[in-house]
């Protein structure tokens, strides 16, 4: 935590206490290459044992003067730490020279305080300063975290301890040949200015993004959604494209006397409550996706195939233990309600109740009327370009309710969709 005093800040953590290891009145001269840096007894014994300590520890070495071969730009921050001041760090190669000959001179508080400091990285050709207390816990482990940690296991080689001739060189790790445009994107979002997304195609970037970074809660808040309180259920609802949602955020209840709703909760939004899931599920290319009215047996049918088939499969298997024939075809037949449903078809805003007085001038019209299809009986059919539907539950069996659907009859209403450029 931090305490703010006017306009300076305090680290509640910082030990001020300073252990009686080197006598404090007595000074002690550490020649770095160069340079030679004096410094109290007090000052080394502040961040000790260290290589300095346990050298004027010694007897012998009491008056003498330490030679180390080191940058003495590099341990002019660290003369600055042992005199308790906070060390600034201007870059991501300043962070890794100080932090080598932290670990090189065994400066263990020196080594903690930098572990919270912010992370340098450079994207592109574009140095980030990034605070640590963005990547939370749903945003953990992630790319730079992981590479800073690599950072401190590589410093020194396995099965080798300090002190040493010098530590091996290393350049920084944080560094990755990526946008820097979207990824200063990513941090604006993950200080809570989403109104950075600009269209579709540059959320659909932003989610390559976080997934290459492994943002996993960022990704989820930043694909398409829409949470929604309906007044009349008196409960939240969270609209989500098919190809968005995952299994593991489903939860099916199961009743033996009533229809329920499937619920979701995105992955790693841990706070996030359960909301009754509305899926939205478009045509796409290569898939068949048609609402089915049967004249016949009065009921309305779901047609899907391929992709969509498929991704419906992965999430709600369930619907492949019901229709196990279609499922061998690589289709789906779903039964679907259209109850108090949103219906357009070609342009015109139906009624809630439209598909009813369908089905009963159908059954009136003469037989020479009727739209022949194929030899298991009468039907008319919809091609869906957008729809929305409510995943409903009864004991082990699922059906789907829709909510808003858009569709066209024929190929000149689709013409009449095209427009022009």
């Amino acid at each position: 935590m931090e305490h703010e005093l006017g306009s300076v800040e305090v680290l509640e953590e910082a030990d001020v206490s300073i252990p009686v290891i080197l006598p404090y009145e007595n000074v002690y001269v550490i020649q770095v290459g160069i340079r030679a840096f004096k410094l109290s007894g007090a000052s080394l014994s502040s961040d000790a044992p260290s290589y300095f300590s346990n050298f004027f520890c010694q007897k012998d070495n009491n008056n003498r003067v330490l030679f180390v071969d080191r940058s003495p730009v590099v341990f002019e921050k660290i003369y600055l730490h042992l005199q308790g001041y906070h060390v600034g760090i201007e870059d991501e190669l300043d962070y890794m020279h100080l932090w080598q000959d932290a670990l090189y001179f065994g400066l263990r508080k020196l080594q903690r305080l930098l572990k919270n400091e912010p992370l340098f990285a450079r994207v592109g050709d574009r140095l980030f300063r990034i605070p640590r207390h963005l990547f939370r816990l749903e945003n953990c482990p992630n790319f730079f975290l992981l590479s800073s940690d690599s950072l401190v296991m590589d410093a020194l080689p396995p099965g080798v301890s300090a002190p040493m001739i010098r530590p091996p060189p290393q350049r920084p790790h944080l560094t990755v040949n990526r946008s820097p445009q979207l990824f200063a994107d990513l941090m604006e979002i993950l200080w809570g200015n989403t109104g950075v997304i600009k269209d579709d195609k540059h959320r659909l970037l932003l989610v390559k993004e976080c997934r290459y970074y492994r943002f996993l809660e960022l990704e989820q808040r930043i694909l398409p959604h829409k949470i929604v309180y309906n007044p009349f259920t008196q409960q939240e609802e969270i609209i989500m494209r098919l190809e968005d949602i995952r299994r593991g955020g489903l939860e099916n209840s199961t009743s033996p006397n009533e229809e329920l709703n499937i619920t979701y909760v995105r992955p790693h939004m841990i706070s996030e409550p359960r909301r009754t899931l509305v899926l939205q599920i478009d045509a796409s290319p290569h898939s068949e996706l048609r609402l089915v009215m049967s004249r016949k047996t009065e009921v309305a049918l779901l047609v899907i195939s391929n992709k969509i088939a498929a991704l419906l499969l992965t999430n709600f298997p369930e619907f492949g233990a019901i229709y196990a024939d279609d499922v061998k075809t690589g289709k789906l037949t779903l039964l679907c309600g259209l109850q108090m449903s949103s219906v357009i078809i070609n342009g015109m805003s139906l009624r809630h109740d439209w598909y009813l007085d369908f089905l009963t001038r159908a059954n009136q019209e003469p037989q020479a009327k009727m739209q022949k299809t194929n030899a298991s009986g009468d039907y008319v059919e919809f091609k869906i370009l957008k729809s929305t539907w409510r995943i409903i539950q009864w004991e082990r069996r699922m059906r789907l309710q829709a909510v808003s659907i858009e569709a066209i009859s024929d190929n000149y209403n689709y013409h009449q969709t095209l427009g022009f450029l």
